[in-house]
């Protein structure tokens, strides 16, 4: 099995927001590098080994923003299952944004365009792939069992890929796209939903490979293994809830079933082959690090949105949050609009996807210190978003925003939780409190 890694190209970026450039600082030079759209740079941002963030108290900022005009948003944050509490948009966007207006609601990024130019988007840990896949096993076995109502859409999903011999398993299908990111065996990436609600995957598709809805808000409510094309090159499919044979053109469904936001793309996870040709450019590419796994964008969002990453340290240091689950996702995501990016809070994972879709960061994974802190890259800069990765059960557990480094260029980040306080070395947990594992890793969203 040929392994696949990034080139070297610009700087960092994927996602779709945008962010901003610091003229004082000197380019730092990346494990990879990406291609992204142009932006205007509009604030300042520096290295954490450079530089402080001055931090502004509440009553501060709100005297500075009460001295000009403020209307509230026409457009109104939909939180469909979060209470936030003191933790929120139209907070966070008055405050630091004073009448500008982001409109981050679920139509949003429902509506939103698309970018067709190619981009790497995530990158993991390890060096060659963890698992393979005997497409033909895999397929048969889904072929076999679509009906039998054992399991639901994910576990179906991961029973068909252990038949094939891939150690891959998990009953969500947010916590299986990321458990499939990090096994180094293939890349993913997001494909349109046709207008027939059909999808026509690439060439180098090949059955076994994973399908999953996305939803901006629930990340991916459904998962489909799949099998080949029918006449006209839409993909069939099987899959459990609903149960679905590959005799005809797998339709998605409209809406996500837990939100009912408009479901627009397909995230396709393609498994390294022998035979495999014609594969992006960004994924054929070599580069001296074996250590990443990659993740390919046919589809990302195209925002305008410059990133304070003053005003989102400020917006965090002034709303402290325990940092974990749903809470620190919405505290997360109010400081980053804050920032002036306008994410919508969910759950963890869906937020780690969010990002890595707004092409305005890079995502890699760093390995947690034996002392439970965590040495940052050279280039990591304060604003930066981290989430506290669990393996075993595939799904971020806490986010927090990055603040500076401490002498031994350990992590001091803003979560506030009994462990950390913002003002020391970032203490991870020790066991993951879902399932008991190791906690060994952070995911660094790093904004160029």
């Amino acid at each position: 099995m040929r392994k696949y890694k990034y080139t070297p190209v610009a700087l960092m970026g994927i996602c779709a927001m945008i962010f901003s450039s610091c003229a004082a600082n000197e380019p730092r030079e990346l494990p990879y590098s990406i291609s992204i759209p142009e932006f205007d740079s509009t604030s300042s941002t520096s290295s954490i080994s450079q530089s402080t963030t001055t931090s502004t108290s509440t009553d501060e900022i709100k005297q500075t923003s009460s001295s000009e005009e403020v209307t509230k948003p026409d457009v109104y944050i939909w939180m469909p299952k979060y209470d936030t509490g003191i933790h929120d948009f139209t907070t966070g966007n008055v405050l630091y944004n004073s009448n500008t207006v982001y409109p981050v609601n679920r139509q949003y990024y429902a509506n939103l365009s698309t970018d067709s130019s190619p981009t790497v988007l995530c990158s993991g840990i390890g060096g060659s792939a963890s698992l393979s896949l005997d497409r033909e096993k895999a397929a048969e076995y889904a072929q076999a069992h679509w009906n039998d109502n054992v399991g639901l859409c994910a576990q179906f999903a991961s029973t068909c890929l252990n038949a094939g011999g891939a150690n891959v398993y998990s009953t969500s299908s947010t916590a299986l796209a990321l458990k499939l990111m990090h096994t180094n065996a293939g890349f993913g990436q997001f494909i349109s939903v046709n207008d027939n609600r059909t999808v026509n995957l690439p060439e180098y598709a090949a059955p076994g490979d994973i399908v999953q809805c996305f939803c901006p808000y629930d990340a991916m409510p459904h998962t489909i293994i799949y099998i080949g094309n029918d006449e006209d090159g839409q993909m069939l499919g099987c899959s459990h809830n609903p149960a679905v044979s590959a005799e005809s053109a797998y339709e998605i469904q409209n809406h996500c079933p837990d939100c009912g936001t408009p479901i627009n793309e397909v995230f396709f996870f393609h498994f390294f082959d022998e035979s495999d040709e014609n594969l992006p450019t960004e994924v054929t590419d070599t580069v001296s690090d074996s250590s990443w796994v990659m993740m390919y964008e046919s589809g990302g969002y195209r925002l305008s949105a410059a990133y304070n990453r003053q005003n989102a340290v400020s917006y965090a240091k002034n709303h402290p949050a325990d940092g974990i689950g749903e809470r620190g996702a919405i505290s997360t995501s109010a400081a980053l609009v804050a920032g002036g990016i306008p994410v919508e809070h969910s759950f963890q994972s869906a937020l780690f996807f969010q990002l890595v879709k707004s092409r305005l960061c890079s995502a890699q994974c760093l390995t947690v210190n034996e002392n439970h802190t965590v040495t940052l890259p050279e280039y990591a800069h304060a604003g930066d978003v981290g989430f506290i990765y669990c393996r075993n059960d595939g799904m971020m557990l806490s986010s927090f925003i990055i603040d500076d480094v401490d002498e031994k260029s350990q992590m001091i980040a803003l979560s506030y939780d009994n462990v950390n306080n913002g003002t020391s070395a970032f203490l991870t947990d020790e066991i993951c409190p879902g399932c008991g594992s190791a906690i060994d890793e952070v995911i660094l969203c790093h904004f160029d």
